[in-house]
């Protein structure tokens, strides 16, 4: 990805929000309708579709992503990725440095998108309802039966919004009731400068540097339902450490 400086084009993102917008948008169109007509081809090789996706849309505004502990991410085993939810360039980011079989749990509301609503329902990735309880649980153990089986890796935000300045809000349940019912292994991933490149507030998206830290895989599979708020204490505390933060919220129901 080019590099670029924090100083940049400061009109840069004004200018290129409203086409690259577009391009992005008939882009995931295409990801979608492939998806449907050659599932066998696409689904396994996911990431290798939608990683030039990511990297075009952050490239296009001057944005680099720098990334630590790649080999966590990438490992070629099912896996359970959590990140901090800050703002819209989430999906950017996560995207650009999507490992190759990526499922994908997103708040519904994303599915009304024209065509990138479309490419996450055709991709296979799982909507989940904040606003009713019980089909957030039934998305969560679609996650479940599906992670194994695919071989994949399931992202999700355990604050299930974004925080907007990037304070760490609180933790909801379903991720670490994930963790226990399938015991693999569980990635922190830590993004920052998010709320650098799109400010509070802010409409365009400012040139510079995200950086991201894969941190090694925690084992799960020694975890219980009974200690499922303790796990997501700790996991919450990484977060807090890697971040630089303290803990000002603390843990949410699911």
């Amino acid at each position: 990805m080019p590099r670029t400086t924090d100083a940049g084009l400061p009109w840069r993102g004004a200018l290129l929000a409203a086409p690259v917008a577009l391009v992005l948008l008939l882009w995931s169109g295409a990801i979608g309708t492939f998806a449907l007509l050659a599932p066998r081809v696409v689904r396994p090789r996911l990431g290798r579709w939608v990683r030039p996706w990511g990297r075009f849309g952050l490239a296009a505004f001057g944005v680099r992503v720098e990334l630590e502990g790649a080999e966590h991410l990438y490992a070629d085993e099912p896996r359970l990725v959590l990140f901090n939810h800050v703002n819209v360039l989430d999906i950017l980011l996560m995207a650009a440095i999507a490992p190759d079989r990526p499922l994908v749990l997103y708040k519904r509301e994303l599915g009304r998108v024209p065509l990138l609503g479309w490419a996450f329902r055709a991709t296979g990735m799982i909507a989940v309802d904040r606003a009713d309880r019980e089909r957030a649980i039934a998305s969560v153990s679609e996650a479940g039966r599906r992670i194994r089986d695919e071989r994949g890796a399931v992202i999700m935000s355990p604050e299930g919004t974004r925080s907007r300045d990037g304070v760490l809000l609180p933790f909801k349940l379903g991720a670490f009731h994930l963790a226990c019912t399938t015991g693999v292994p569980l990635v922190v991933l830590l993004l920052r400068g998010l709320e650098e490149r799109l400010p509070p507030g802010a409409w365009f998206v400012r040139p510079g540097a995200l950086r991201v830290t894969a941190a090694p895989p925690i084992d799960t599979s020694a975890w219980t339902p009974e200690e499922v708020r303790e796990r997501a204490d700790e996991v919450r505390a990484r977060f807090l450490a890697g971040l630089g933060q303290a803990d000002a919220a603390g843990d949410a129901p699911l």
